[in-house]
């Protein structure tokens, strides 16, 4: 399967492609992440510079997230908050591009940001998927990597 998103400018500004420079689009992808409460669609920024997925953290209610988090703490992103992000993990299952992950920690932040896009970081996406970024044609392009056995000829 393979998959062409075009780039977009983040949410609450206008695309008027024409009024706005290159660099204010962005490779966003859509997710669906589902918990044992229910499934949320969203659109998360790629980022191949992020080794870990980040979703907002009110999504843990629509998603039935309620058990004790793997794990808690504090992340700090100075080009984003000048204040420390709490954090909570939590295993969720993730489809993206059509293909449903095995169940994997998401990270679910406080943000303290106006936008507080969802991250999509590197691992584990950049190993089961061939991600292309064509800046100048601004479009993402997703495929499934191809498998040990389906390389082969």
């Amino acid at each position: 399967m393979k998959v062409d998103l075009p780039w977009r400018p983040p949410p609450g500004v206008p695309d008027v492609p024409e009024e706005r420079p290159a660099s204010m689009y962005r490779a966003y992808v859509p997710l669906e992440v589902r918990g044992p409460g229910g499934n949320v669609r969203l659109d998360a920024l790629l980022d191949s510079g992020c080794d870990l997925t980040y979703c907002p953290a009110d999504l843990l209610e629509p998603l039935g997230l309620t058990a004790t988090p793997l794990a808690t703490g504090l992340a700090d992103f100075p080009a984003m908050s000048p204040e420390p992000m709490e954090y909570e993990v939590h295993e969720v299952e993730v489809c993206l591009a059509g293909r449903w992950m095995a169940t994997m920690p998401v990270n679910f932040t406080r943000w303290h940001i106006s936008h507080p896009d969802p991250l999509l970081g590197a691992d584990p996406w950049f190993r089961q998927f061939r991600i292309t970024l064509d800046g100048p044609g601004r479009m993402t392009t997703i495929e499934a990597a191809p498998t040990a056995s389906s390389a082969r000829t």
